[in-house]
């Protein structure tokens, strides 16, 4: 196949091109050079590379690219209660929030910046109530979230706090149908769109929304650019030929590996359905259990540690005194030594000068 032709043709990748292509023969050319450069000739959460600069607003979050585990933003600004974005994000958001207001298109946040914990979380609570499949569909992998980046917010109408994402029908929306046509006047993109399950790895997600800043969003509104992945995977190609993206994805559904129609199809009940609230339960009742247990711990070894210094100091105060005693018991022992050699010396002499007188006596 020619694959120099192509306008977004990447010679270190051409190896890929070649062995992506007697893979799947009947792809064209191009089919085969756009795939290739988006990574998905590759099965998702393989041959990860770790972001370097996570502060850039572009920055590609996917299943090949992670955020590192302790990165959380300096500059993150409340858009609401117990939400945050990175400042620039915020500021555009908070505009374009008012605007929506003020036509009479209120939108309401559900979720914006998650640390990694938060987000290992929300995934292996998936994966422990749905299963990895249905998980990796409709939640990222720890370090691979959009919103650990503190660009992403999650949005819903007004009136959806006790509804899960899924059934809120947002895409039903005029909400919805405004921001598709506006949201990238303020720089947001519509991350996961219907259609593009094969190349994000994540079903059709209408709420979530991805700062990149207004001169590429509007680019890529321009231009008709599905998602960040064709972006990054065509951003040296000529403008006339982006509109044909989105026939090439329509053509190739039906022939990568991962079809997006097997997820896009998965209607969800109840996100944080019975099952996933018992998990949480119980892992919460373990971690109080583990806490009991290593405070016990804790006390138990701090009882033995005094009992052991309390018997250390009482064998000192023992020896101590057994010393002081023996001590006193040499001194007096010596003294009653002096004292009795004294009264032997005294009375020896008596008795000598006893001895002389009866001598001189028995003269006379």
């Amino acid at each position: 196949m020619e694959f120099e032709n192509i306008p977004f043709f990447r010679p270190d990748k051409y190896e890929e091109y070649v062995s992506f292509s007697l893979e799947n023969t009947h792809l064209e050319p191009n089919q085969i050079v756009l795939y290739v450069n988006i990574g998905i000739n590759n099965p998702f959460y393989e041959n990860i590379q770790t972001i370097e600069n996570p502060y850039y607003i572009r920055t590609l979050v996917n299943t090949y690219n992670k955020i590192h585990n302790s990165f959380i933003p300096s500059d993150l600004v409340s858009i609401a209660p117990n939400h945050y974005l990175r400042a620039e994000a915020a500021e555009a958001f908070l505009e374009m929030q008012r605007y929506m207001e003020e036509i009479d298109l209120p939108i309401v946040v559900r979720s914006a910046f998650r640390s990694f914990p938060l987000q290992f979380q929300i995934y292996n609570n998936n994966v422990a109530s749905m299963g990895q499949k249905w998980a990796d569909t409709w939640s990222a992998r720890p370090g691979h979230s959009e919103h650990q980046l503190g660009l992403s917010v999650d949005i819903l109408q007004p009136n959806t706090e006790n509804i899960n994402l899924s059934s809120a029908n947002f895409e039903n929306t005029n909400q919805y149908e405004w921001l598709i046509n506006n949201a990238h006047r303020y720089g947001f993109i519509l991350s996961y769109p219907y259609g593009y399950t094969h190349v994000t790895s994540y079903a059709f997600e209408p709420w979530h929304f991805r700062y990149i800043g207004i001169d590429t969003a509007t680019y890529m509104f321009d231009n008709s650019i599905p998602t960040l992945d064709h972006y990054f995977a065509t951003r040296v190609y000529p403008l006339e030929y982006v509109e044909n993206i989105e026939q090439i994805d329509t053509n190739f559904n039906n022939i990568i590996s991962t079809n997006a129609n097997e997820y896009t199809e998965i209607q969800i009940e109840n996100e944080f359905s019975v099952m996933n609230v018992v998990w949480i339960v119980i892992f919460s009742f373990l971690l109080l259990f583990f806490s009991l247990f290593v405070t016990a711990v804790f006390f138990r070894i701090k009882r033995k540690l005094y009992r052991k210094k309390r018997r250390l100091a009482m064998q000192y105060d023992f020896e101590s005194i057994s010393r002081k005693i023996k001590d006193k018991g040499e001194v007096g022992a010596r003294r009653n030594v002096v004292r009795g050699s004294g009264i032997n010396k005294r009375n020896v002499n008596r008795g000598s000068s006893s001895n002389r007188g009866r001598r001189i006596g028995s003269s006379k």
